[in-house]
């Protein structure tokens, strides 16, 4: 879905599964997507939401958008869906992320 109404020079991130709007947890505030950088977060999913999904998705929406129950997410920048397997149990992992401005709209 294309997001008309997102800075993004000014985005939350969200890792939240693909299926259950109810499973969302915000990753970071106020991220400007617009210079090339690297980022690094702290992603953590209760181990119960992990037990219940096991299909995620990371979500870039307006700053300080509510998410509602019906169309938690009517603007986004997503990324495709990817799953997390295996039981749950603590564990680091390093991704780094790097966002290059283009001249293109971004589309979801």
């Amino acid at each position: 879905m294309y997001c008309t109404s997102c800075d993004v020079k000014k985005l939350d991130l969200w890792v939240t599964s693909f299926e259950d709007a109810r499973y969302n947890f915000k990753i970071a505030g106020s991220i400007d997507i617009t210079t090339d950088s690297s980022y690094q977060w702290d992603v953590n999913i209760p181990s119960a939401a992990l037990v219940a999904n096991d299909y995620w998705v990371l979500r870039f929406t307006p700053a300080g958008a509510p998410v509602g129950p019906d169309d938690p997410y009517p603007e986004q920048i997503s990324s495709s869906g990817f799953y997390i397997n295996g039981p749950p149990q603590p564990s680091t992992i390093i991704n780094t992320v790097t966002a290059q401005l283009s001249s293109k709209s971004l589309m979801c």
